[in-house]
């Protein structure tokens, strides 16, 4: 297997183990009989998936690294090291930022408060966007959209297992602001450059 090849498996290995850890630890994984598997339920089965998938995290993580120190003078392996690091780098950054603002829109009294808190989760979302467009030649908003919808897919689908069921246009709605402002941010870093 070419290594581009090898690095875009070994993050999809990763994303595997991510998302299942992740869901069963949300209390989304459910088991044959359609009970929710839960750490006080059914522990055994709990631990195992939690740490299959942390193991999962773990094996694409080793062999994105062993990839990357065997092929480090490879322009093409090096370019996609950089870009999966600077997505990584990006997605938490935003996915930190879309919690607190979900968490923080949700429980939020009026539409003054609304209104405040769009801007200032917008003008918070924005920074990275535009410092990764000011500092990155290569970085386009075509490497921006799918970090922004990923991160959100992301931190929502954690908000619904853990809250419930959610209305799919109130996670186009609330998206939306944020949207904006990664499209501003990014035009106002490559404005600046």
């Amino acid at each position: 297997m070419n290594p581009i090849g090898r690095l875009k498996a070994a993050g999809w290995i990763a994303l595997l183990g991510g998302g299942l850890s992740f869901f069963t630890l949300a209390g989304a994984m459910r088991d044959t009989h359609k009970q929710v598997i839960t750490r006080a339920a059914a522990p055994v089965e709990f631990w195992a998936i939690v740490i299959a998938g942390a193991r999962l995290v773990l094996l694409g993580g080793g062999l994105a690294i062993a990839t990357l120190v065997s092929h480090r003078d490879d322009d093409g392996v090096a370019v996609l090291a950089g870009k999966a690091f600077q997505y990584a780098a990006l997605g938490c950054v935003l996915a930190v930022i879309y919690s607190i603002y979900l968490r923080v829109v949700l429980r939020s009294p009026g539409d003054e408060a609304q209104f405040a808190t769009f801007v200032k989760f917008g003008v918070a979302s924005a920074l990275p966007l535009a410092l990764f467009a000011y500092t990155d030649e290569r970085w386009s908003s075509n490497d921006a959209a799918p970090v922004c919808a990923a991160a959100w897919t992301v931190v929502f689908q954690g908000f619904v297992a853990s809250y419930g069921d959610a209305c799919p246009i109130t996670a186009f709605l609330l998206f939306v602001p944020l949207v904006g402002s990664a499209l501003v941010g990014h035009g106002v870093g490559k404005f600046c450059r």
